[in-house]
């Protein structure tokens, strides 16, 4: 049996799906444009196209034999209202994916009915096959049905859930009646559950048998499980199926409980695909249709130039991967929930991801990405705890959430999309999702407008830019013989005070002109200024470099300094003081902690 993916583009009208069988084994090549020599095996008839993947639920019963190469084509009618989603390979009949039991090899795909010419291509849909049976008796413990790991919220478990197994009879004698297994359950390392389990009816050779436990099963604490169970038939000459393992997260498909916590989304094969990592949801009560979910891949969208050509973590497309809403649904709230959050013992928890969001058809008012939190166990939604934000431009760009209000609880983020804006050209992307228990940052924070100190892109000990406004001191480092860019902001026409020396995070304090972040003990009791403290320029003085030091007439000034071929080793801190128009008549800005590599 097969199930199809339907592209993301496709009209969503129904459509008529057949599966055809070549008539001799071996290759189709020479077979494409006509069905003379092809079988019909089934066809299902006004398929719907979403949410991906859709079986096609055909039980074809096609048998294949050892050794053997079979060709299929799957079609779609003249006509039809949708379109197959396929990847771009190399050559036909290249080695695309295996098991252990069966190989499937690239292809060809074409537009039109019984027109497959383009060859290279990769079907993404899904095989379902059956091995037959090669023993005479041979249970297999074919899944555990309940409890499932497929909770959308952070609700716990009860204290009594079922758990059921299923048996397969994957012999190729039938089982009698009356027949004797026995099944077993346990949870991480706890006691096993065992019990006898008693055919009630013969067992035909692919027949199958659900089994409740009557002893249930505790998972009213929240947290991760393992839950494993197991069949033993005194008659199986295969053991190798007997055993499954399966993870339950009772409050949640994944509870984290230590940090930092990171999703790069990133993909173990293919381009595509509607299945998130573990933890996070696709939500099915929110949008219906075309586009009505996040998708993950590791290439370009769809749309060029739409959204990103590749993920944040590599930057390389074909590598890496990443979530993203395509801009053309017209849905007010396509929704993806995250994992469960338990953020007690947490001091000051923060959610960062990175968003790609770059509006290119000029439309004035653009798709929007916002971040909702639930609280649990009560349940409560607190909308736009990021607040609803549309074009950010044609770059990653890192976002963060505050979640010290949620200390103590259990949460879970919805990342909201709407894209029901006309004309807006723009897919809605994120990547590197994580959640981390910042460390404290006790020195002084950039002063946008003020008093702002940047060096190639220093970040703070949590990895935070300078854009975010958080404390300092911040931190860079360069190999020797590279430029160090100095950039200085404040009011236009400002004169700056350039100064360096040991790190030393709040070393002294003057209220609403900020915090001097270098310098040791003493501290002058005249000036208030700690000692050990270099000047390298002061804008107000003549001479040398001081006269340089001034801001323009947008308020920036910059200075790129080559780094001689010295020594790995720690350059130094550097910060400034610049003039203000406003009382107090200064403002000190953030400092930079510069490492030579």
């Amino acid at each position: 049996d097969f199930d199809v993916n339907f592209a993301l583009i496709s009209i969503g009208l129904p459509s008529t799906v057949e599966v055809w069988a070549l008539n001799t084994p071996g290759t189709y090549v020479g077979n494409q444009t006509s069905n003379a020599n092809w079988t019909l095996l089934g066809s299902v008839v006004n398929i719907s196209g979403f949410p991906n993947p859709v079986p096609l639920n055909l039980n074809l019963s096609f048998p294949i034999l050892a050794g053997q190469t079979q060709s299929f084509y799957i079609a779609m009618t003249p006509n039809s209202g949708l379109n197959f989603e396929y990847a771009t390979g190399t050559t036909p009949g290249t080695l695309y994916v295996a098991d252990s039991n069966i190989e499937i090899y690239e292809g060809h795909q074409g537009s039109s009915y019984f027109n497959v010419t383009l060859g290279g291509s990769i079907w993404t849909g899904t095989v379902h096959y059956t091995p037959q049976p090669t023993v005479a008796d041979d249970i297999a413990l074919a899944s555990i049905v309940s409890p499932t790991n497929d909770s959308i919220d952070c609700s716990t478990l009860s204290a009594t859930e079922s758990v059921k197994i299923e048996l397969r009879n994957q012999g190729f004698n039938t089982i009698p009646t009356g027949t004797i297994f026995v099944a077993s359950y346990q949870i991480d390392t706890n006691t096993p559950v065992t019990e006898i389990v008693t055919t009630t009816a013969p067992m035909t050779p692919g027949g199958t048998l659900q089994y409740t436990f009557a002893a249930t099963a505790d998972f009213s604490t929240p947290g991760n499980y393992t839950l494993q169970a197991s069949v033993i038939y005194g008659a199986d000459l295969n053991s190798a199926n007997d055993l499954l393992t399966t993870p339950i997260g009772s409050g949640g498909q994944l509870r984290v409980t230590t940090y930092p916590y990171v999703e790069d989304f990133d993909l173990a094969g293919g381009t595509a695909t509607l299945t998130p990592p573990l933890g996070f949801v696709n939500e099915t009560a929110d949008a219906v249709g075309g586009d009505s979910d996040w998708v993950f891949r590791n290439d370009a969208t769809p749309t060029t130039n739409v959204g990103p050509s590749a993920d944040h973590t590599t930057g390389v497309s074909g590598m890496g991967g990443y979530g993203y809403v395509d801009g053309d649904g017209g849905h007010s709230t396509v929704n993806l929930r995250s994992p469960c959050f338990d953020l007690n013992g947490l001091v000051n928890p923060s959610l960062r991801f990175f968003m790609h969001s770059n509006n290119t058809s000029g439309a004035a008012v653009a798709n929007t990405l916002s971040v909702d939190i639930i609280s649990y166990p009560s349940g409560t939604v607190t909308a736009n705890v990021f607040p609803t934000t549309g074009h950010t431009g044609p770059s990653w760009i890192m976002q963060a959430v505050d979640l010290s209000a949620y200390i103590g609880q259990i949460v879970q983020a919805v990342f909201r999309v709407d894209s029901t804006p006309v004309g807006s050209n723009q897919d809605i992307a994120i990547d590197d999702v994580s959640l981390t228990d910042l460390m404290a940052t006790p020195g002084q924070s950039p002063q946008p407008g003020l008093a702002v100190f940047q060096v190639n892109d220093a970040r703070n000990v949590n990895g935070d830019p300078l854009q975010f406004g958080f404390g300092g001191p911040y931190f860079t480092s360069i190999p020797a013989g590279n430029i160090l860019l100095f950039e200085f902001e404040g009011e236009p026409l400002r004169t700056i005070t350039f100064f360096g020396g040991p790190l030393n995070p709040g070393a002294a304090t003057f209220g609403a002109i900020g915090s001097i972040d270098v310098g040791l003990p003493p501290i002058s009791p005249t000036t208030g200024i700690p000692s050990n403290i270099l000047l390298f320029a002061d804008g107000s003085l003549q001479g040398g470099f001081n006269p340089f030091f001034i801001t323009g007439a947008t308020g920036q000034f910059q200075i790129g300094l080559t780094i001689p071929s010295v020594p790995p080793g720690n350059l130094g801190t550097f910060q400034f003081a610049i003039s203000t128009s406003s009382t107090p008549g200064f403002a000190l800005s953030n400092a930079i902690n510069i490492a030579v590599l």
